[in-house]
């Protein structure tokens, strides 16, 4: 259940959604603490020319620094499905820093979620209900 637990909410442009995000989340969860995390966008994301490492600018950090984040790449891929591109470097990056942030705030458990892709799911199911 994720009643009481802090959501951190990854999304393309939380000024404009973060707030009507987080009314929809306490109607379906009762989860009264959300915090929205910049997406990392495909075009801060720099690969090398042999695809073997990434390059992010403009990373800002759980504590607020501005960094440049480098990703090592497996070349070449164990199979097709898993060629790692722009796109899958900034979702990772997304990832990371909303798991650092909770895992800096929080204390204990914490979700992460993302809103364009997770939210519907998460109403849908019993666990949203609770």
């Amino acid at each position: 259940s994720m009643h009481g637990l802090p959501v951190y909410v990854i999304m393309m442009e939380p000024e404009a959604t973060c707030s009507p995000f987080a009314a929809q989340l306490l109607a379906a969860t009762g989860s009264r603490r959300t915090y929205c995390v910049r997406a990392t966008r495909r075009e801060q994301v720099q690969m090398s020319a042999d695809g073997r490492e990434a390059v992010v600018q403009d990373v800002v950090d759980a504590l607020g620094r501005r960094q440049v984040v480098r990703v090592r790449v497996h070349r070449p891929p164990p199979h097709e499905a898993f060629a790692i591109g722009e796109l899958e470097v900034a979702i990772l990056i997304s990832h990371l820093r909303a798991v650092a942030q909770g895992r800096v705030a929080a204390a204990g458990s914490f979700v992460v979620l993302e809103e364009d892709v997770e939210l519907g799911l998460l109403l849908a199911s019993p666990a949203g209900r609770v």
